[in-house]
């Protein structure tokens, strides 16, 4: 996939059709498009509140699923995300603007793709995951990081680990930053889990997602460890020197 491959971004209108509860703050959002969309694996939408007020969300489904899906992490203190799920639940539809971003896949037999997700950044590189399978060569693989603080918080942890194990060319490695008891996965940040796994980068491929504070520090020591810099992928870098 290309960038001739990027359709042009329209705002669509889309019902609400299930509004779940993932963990205590993240809720799945799926909507269904009152007209054809498509998109490519980790492209992203954005939500029309009003006039000017356009909040961009990661894509968690494949493309050509006929529903969107989204994961938006709502606390408390976060107006930004809390406000579009209020207003999913008060209007029942919303209007979308999609496809949008250059952060996506970029299929190439052979090559090890290392998809490196905090929090809800998950759902970004959940959309190339699971729309690769469909499409890449089994000479593509697919090792997947997903950080978050406890493991309650990776709320597909288990999906994640069946997956692995149904396919050769597919790693799951989950880091919780504060482990329970009977945890026996990595610790810590994501990012160093990474680093510890990889050492040197040769020809690998990073899918980055999270924190604008987490891609930063990344893409900072990443291409120290030899990290060609086109090699690095995510919408952040667009806005990080």
């Amino acid at each position: 996939m290309t960038k001739k491959d990027v359709q042009p971004a329209k705002i669509v209108s889309a019902a609400v059709h299930s509004i779940e509860l993932l963990t205590q703050y993240v809720s799945r959002i799926r909507l269904a498009p009152d007209q054809s969309v498509s998109f490519l694996p980790g492209q992203y939408l954005q939500v029309v509140m009003g006039e000017g007020d356009k909040r961009p969300f990661s894509i968690a489904s494949e493309s050509g699923d006929s529903h969107i899906e989204l994961h938006i992490g709502a606390a408390p203190d976060n107006p930004y995300a809390t406000e579009v799920i209020a207003k999913c639940r008060q209007e029942g539809k919303l209007d979308i603007e999609l496809p949008c971003g250059n952060a996506f896949w970029q299929s190439q037999s052979g090559v090890h793709n290392i998809l490196l997700a905090g929090g809800t950044g998950y759902s970004y590189v959940r959309s190339i995951l699971f729309s690769a399978l469909k499409q890449a060569s089994d000479t593509e693989a697919f090792t997947l990081y997903w950080g978050a603080r406890t493991k309650q918080d990776l709320y597909e942890f288990e999906q994640l680990q069946t997956l692995a194990e149904q396919y050769d060319n597919v790693t799951f490695v989950p880091v919780v930053e504060k482990p329970e008891a009977d945890w026996s996965g990595k610790t810590g940040l994501v990012h160093e889990a990474v680093l510890a796994d990889v050492g040197q980068f040769e020809s690998q491929r990073v899918y980055v997602a999270g924190r604008f504070e987490m891609a930063k520090v990344v893409k900072g020591s990443f291409i120290e460890a030899g990290l060609a810099a086109d090699h690095l992928i995510g919408d952040a870098f667009a806005y990080i020197d």
